[in-house]
C-alpha cells in the first residue's frame, strides 16, 4: 500500500480520522481485497473495519457493490469535498443569520464606574498567526498614534506589518529600534521606509510592542525572535488598560532618540 505521509496528512486535515484515512487510501490502492487483507493493508484492527467502512460510505467516500460478495470501492474525493463545501456554506449562513441575536444573548456585562473603565481588559494571545491578526487589526484601526517597538530579530517582521498602514496615516507612526540591530545592514530598510519615525534605544529589546492611540497595547514575546510573520509560538498580552498603555509608551519614547 502506498501510504504516503502527505496523502494521509491531507485527509486528516480534511476531517477524516486516521483509521478512516488509512482505509480510504487502502481502497485506492487495493480495491478488491477481502476484509482481512483490507484491514491489514490499512493497518487497522479488523474488528473496526466494517464500522469504518460504514462511516466512509456515509461521508460519500466509499460505495458498496452488491455482487456475489459484498465489495467496497473508493469514490472520488471530490464528492466528499463538494459535500464539505456545501455543509460549510450552510453553517456560515446559519451563523450569519444568528449573529445579531447571539451578540445580544451572550453579551458580557457592562463595566460600570470610571475606575472599571480605566482598568480595561487584558487577554492572552497565543501563536504567531493569532498575534499577526491582532497587529494588522490594530494598525488598521489606529487614528491618533501608532507606536511600534521592534525586537532584535523582529524588525523585518514588523516592517511588513507597517507596510499595511494607509499612506494618509503614516504620519502617526513611531518606530523604536534597539541600537544593536543597526549592526544588521538590512535594518536600514526600516530607516528608509520611515525616515521621520525611527528612534533608537540602547535597551536590547527582546519583545515587540504595538501601542495604539494611548488606549490599546499588544506586548509580544516572539518565539523564536525572527522575521517570520506567521510562523512561530508567540506569547502575547493584549490590554486596553489606558494607564498601562500610556506609561509603557512613555517609557519607550523616553528611552529612545534619533541618534544610533
Amino acid at each position: 500500500m502506498r501510504m504516503s505521509v502527505d496523502r494521509l496528512g491531507i485527509l486528516l486535515e480534511h476531517g477524516l480520522s486516521e483509521y478512516q484515512a488509512r482505509v480510504y487510501l487502502a481502497l485506492l490502492d487495493f480495491p478488491a481485497l477481502p476484509a482481512g487483507s483490507l484491514a491489514k493493508a490499512a493497518q487497522i484492527p479488523r474488528n473496526r473495519l466494517y464500522e469504518i467502512l460504514e462511516e466512509l460510505q456515509s461521508m460519500g467516500l466509499v460505495e458498496i457493490l452488491l455482487e456475489e460478495n459484498r465489495k467496497y470501492r473508493a469514490t472520488p474525493i471530490s464528492i466528499y469535498l463538494d459535500r464539505s463545501i456545501s455543509d460549510l456554506r450552510d453553517r456560515i449562513g446559519k451563523i450569519e443569520s444568528q449573529k445579531s441575536y447571539l451578540e445580544v444573548a451572550f453579551k458580557p456585562p457592562e463595566l460600570s464606574g470610571a475606575g472599571d473603565l480605566e482598568a480595561g481588559s487584558t487577554r492572552v494571545i497565543l501563536t504567531r498567526r493569532a498575534v499577526a491578526r491582532e497587529i494588522d487589526r490594530m494598525m488598521e484601526e489606529a487614528k491618533e498614534s501608532l507606536l511600534v517597538a521592534c525586537s532584535l530579530g523582529g524588525w523585518d517582521r514588523m516592517l511588513r506589518h507597517l507596510e499595511r498602514v494607509p499612506d494618509a496615516r503614516r504620519g502617526i507612526v513611531e518606530v523604536v529600534l534597539p541600537r544593536a540591530a543597526s549592526a544588521n545592514g538590512g535594518v536600514e530598510r526600516v530607516v528608509e521606509a520611515w525616515p521621520q519615525a525611527v528612534r533608537w534605544t540602547s535597551a536590547p529589546l527582546h519583545t515587540l510592542t504595538v501601542a495604539v492611540d494611548g488606549k490599546e497595547m499588544l506586548l509580544v514575546h516572539p518565539m523564536p525572535d525572527d522575521d517570520k510573520v506567521r510562523v512561530g509560538r508567540d506569547f502575547a498580552l493584549l490590554t486596553t488598560n489606558g494607564a498601562l498603555v500610556r506609561d509603557q509608551a512613555a517609557l519607550l519614547r523616553a528611552g529612545a532618540s534619533t541618534e544610533k
